[in-house]
């Protein structure tokens, strides 16, 4: 291939895209990284040289979602190119472009990760720039992920061993709340801690957050968790607390996959939510279903789908997305559709390929 992005252009005809983000997430795939990974931490002195080079991707979607006397289509079409670069084991480079059609012309371009980051003597790994970082147990829900401001614009972490465990120091902004982005002051970053550590089969962890320039209602911006986890019997199990100046949360959860349907089964309660998932693939099929429900109003969402390949990249999906509660109730008020349908089907027609 050329060493330069891939502009593709494509006129699919007839369809606006409404709500093409939502149909593409009805097809529920729990993450691989649901799984309770016990050596998670960054080992610094496995950091291998690697060559410069740029791969990418183009995904092309078509669908329509109907339900309750109303239909809308969506097209879209999202080139990807990635540049990866470990010229040594001191520095490397990461870097994230794309361009979205969606209609007849495109977006400008998108910077998603974009960072560097520099190994010193095997003592610490310092990266900056833009990337996207998760924190927290759980998958189905977000309860402890103190770092979701991330994607939102620049980020310095720091990861070093201490004590033969990792430690994670990272501050980030939130351009909202900050005055002069070209300028913040040190009051305006979110500054995160994170210590993960093994002990034999259990992993367990603490992390902490501060954001000093944002006070709401007399209250700081602070938050302190602590997790641990580990596998019993095949299944991944993981607890987490979460204590903020307004009240105390809590995340648990276990995950399982296995046997020749490549089953995946997961659940998980906090203090204010239940949710569980489950996936199989049977005869060329891939079928998966989630549920969610509020503990307090017994609102909630269960979304099922099923897909199939049916040629080269191409994939085929049918998903049925029901939301169900009060009118006033947490999850209806918090319907991403903006038809606000409570039931409805969506079809989806997605071709994709890496380069």
């Amino acid at each position: 291939m050329t060493r330069r992005l891939l502009v593709v252009g494509v006129c699919l005809l007839g369809l606006s895209k409404l709500w093409a983000d939502d149909v593409d997430n009805l097809f529920v795939d729990p993450p691989k990284d649901t799984t309770a990974d016990l050596s998670q931490k960054p080992n610094i002195t496995s950091i291998d040289v690697s060559p410069t080079h740029l791969t990418g991707s183009v995904v092309g979607d078509v669908g329509a979602l109907s339900g309750e006397g109303k239909t809308s289509g969506f097209y879209a079409l999202t080139v990807t190119g990635v540049l990866d670069s470990r010229p040594n084991k001191w520095f490397g480079f990461h870097g994230v472009v794309s361009t979205t059609a969606a209609g007849l012309t495109f977006t400008g371009l998108t910077i998603g990760d974009i960072y560097f980051d520099y190994n010193y003597n095997d003592l610490a790994l310092i990266r900056a720039g833009r990337q996207t970082i998760t924190w927290g147990q759980g998958r189905i829900f977000d309860t402890g992920n103190f770092v979701s401001e991330s994607v939102y614009s620049t980020t310095f972490k720091i990861d070093t061993p201490l004590f033969g465990q990792n430690l994670t120091l990272l501050a980030m902004g939130d351009p909202s709340y900050i005055a002069d982005v070209t300028a913040p002051s040190p009051r305006e970053f979110i500054y995160c801690g994170q210590y993960l550590a093994n002990f034999g089969p259990l992993g367990w962890g603490l992390a902490a957050r501060d954001h000093p320039g944002r006070v709401d209602q007399n209250l700081q911006d602070q938050a302190l968790s602590s997790f641990v986890k580990t596998s019993l019997a095949g299944f991944d199990l993981f607890a987490e607390g979460i204590w903020t100046p307004l009240d105390l949360q809590y995340l648990a959860g276990f995950y399982w996959e296995g046997g020749d349907w490549d089953w995946r089964i997961q659940g998980e309660i906090t203090d204010s939510d239940w949710g569980a998932g489950i996936k199989a693939t049977i005869g060329g099929y891939t079928i998966g279903s989630q549920w969610k429900q509020s503990r307090t109003d017994q609102s909630g969402s269960l979304t099922t789908g099923i897909e199939t390949n049916i040629g080269d990249g191409l994939t085929l999906a049918l998903g049925v997305p029901w939301i169900y509660g009060s009118p006033n109730s947490t999850y209806v008020l918090s319907n991403p559709d903006p038809g606000k349908r409570l039931l409805a089907t969506g079809v989806q027609l997605n071709l994709s390929e890496s380069f």
